[in-house]
């Protein structure tokens, strides 16, 4: 498969194969990362596009009974406050999008008794307070509040019972998912007059298989091939911050509602959720996989899973002490996080890591065996795509692709920064520029100390 941006985030140009192993490597700010995030949101999105639709019902649902509120103040006054009204909607509708809530042949039975649930809290504890007021909730013949539910109860039974088409689905989900991993911020801002796309090919024939622009941040045109057949991959993780499994607790702080959004920091989300099946008793499924474990703990002395007595993370030596995560050493985080879902099983089958500069946390010497993991997952039919800025890591990446004898499916990448954006460049062939600019710093220091003696 290959991707092309166009006036993405801060990317001019890049059009990338995704064979098995892809490496693209430059100075920080050269939009090395825009491509991970726009893979990963491309993944999540088409992956999660019955979520978006539950969403959309969400939105509906949530209108109507803002429309629903408003009557009831008017038909109630101070009888009862628009906190306890959409406390009692959120109980008896919220249910209703969780699947196989009720069989849709009998969805006027479901909705006459949400109906009557609603009805009968309000109408009790108004009428508490009707005694009060004394004044009547019915007006003779007349119930203003049986009159609102009958419509609020058409209004569901229309987005119960709505549906949309696949693309549809995908779009919507799609641009949800790029609005949240770019802040609103998809187009480049230094080309903004210029439509920003995203497209993707087959690799074997170049054939378009989805096409998206972007004016504004906002999708402007949309196409996928065949919708109902259309998938990328089967998951996608992306590996940013060894620091992402310390914000567990901070995450936890907030609502069950709040961290169930997909807004914010999604791949942080989508990460941690991951990491907390990894128990301590936990075994491989493979036998790669039970060899870079073993070769991770080895480095690490120890391993790391998820306390679910203690709800945190925690790292357990060889030798049987425990630590909080918050305590390790960041480069065992990193070491660490590869281990746990290495150990997961989520390395098999058409699935997508995206791992951005893994080398910033690491010792050279641990640089060099993070890479040779890489290379064993891809070997086993991982894909993955690798930023990078180290001359050591890409040294042993270009070492290891040798020795797993992946070649046919590496590409190597260099992006480099321009006055409309960055553009990327393969160099597959010869990847010397890549080691001349990041060796670069170091010359300069080397002819600088020369130059002061």
């Amino acid at each position: 498969m290959k991707i092309t941006i166009r006036n993405i985030g801060p990317v001019n140009s890049a059009e990338i194969d995704l064979l098995g192993l892809t490496v693209i490597g430059g100075f920080n700010d050269s939009g090395k990362s825009t491509v991970g995030k726009t893979l990963f949101a491309l993944t999540k999105s088409f992956r999660n596009k019955e979520q978006q639709f539950n969403y959309e019902q969400k939105n509906k649902i949530t209108a109507y009974s803002s429309e629903l509120m408003s009557k009831l103040r008017g038909v109630l006054g101070g009888r009862f406050s628009p906190q306890n009204i959409n406390m009692i909607l959120r109980r008896y509708t919220n249910y209703l999008l969780e699947p196989e809530a009720f069989d849709i042949d009998n969805i006027d039975v479901a909705l006459e008794a949400v109906k009557s649930n609603i009805y009968n809290n309000i109408v009790h504890r108004s009428f508490i307070r009707e005694k009060e007021l004394n004044t009547p909730i019915v007006d003779g013949n007349k119930d203003p509040i049986d009159d609102a539910l009958n419509q609020y109860i058409s209004d569901l039974k229309v987005v119960l019972t709505s549906n949309i088409n696949e693309e549809d689905l995908y779009k919507g989900s799609y641009g949800r998912m790029l609005t949240s991993v770019f802040s609103r911020e998809i187009n480049n801002k230094r080309n903004i007059h210029q439509l920003g796309t995203i497209s993707l090919k087959n690799s074997e024939d170049d054939e378009e298989i989805f096409y998206s622009s972007f004016k504004d941040n906002k999708i402007s045109d949309f196409k996928i091939k065949d919708s109902s057949k259309f998938e990328i991959f089967d998951d996608c993780t992306f590996l940013e911050s060894p620091f992402t499994i310390n914000k567990y607790s901070t995450l936890q702080s907030f609502s069950p509602a709040y961290r169930s959004r997909d807004i914010g920091d999604y791949t942080t989300q989508d990460l941690i959720q991951k990491l907390n099946l990894v128990s301590n008793d936990m075994e491989a499924h493979q036998p790669f996989e039970s060899e870079i474990i073993d070769k991770i703990s080895e480095l690490i002395s120890g391993k790391m899973y998820f306390d679910s007595d203690e709800d945190e993370f925690v790292y357990k030596t060889t030798d049987g002490y425990s630590f909080s995560v918050n305590n390790t050493a960041s480069g065992v985080k990193t070491l660490g996080i590869l281990q746990m879902l290495v150990n997961l099983g989520l390395f098999t089958g058409n699935n997508l890591l995206i791992i951005d500069e893994p080398e910033v946390h690491l010792h050279p010497a641990w640089q060099i065996v993070y890479a040779e993991i890489v290379a064993m997952l891809v070997k086993n039919n991982l894909l993955c795509l690798i930023s990078t800025h180290s001359p050591y890591f890409l040294k042993a990446i270009q070492t290891f692709v040798r020795t797993y004898e992946i070649e046919n499916l590496t590409k190597f990448y260099i992006a480099e920064k321009s006055p409309d954006g960055c553009n990327f460049h393969d160099i597959t062939s010869d990847i010397e520029p890549l080691y001349e600019l990041l060796a670069e710093p170091m010359q300069s220091i080397i002819f600088q100390n020369k130059k002061a003696k």
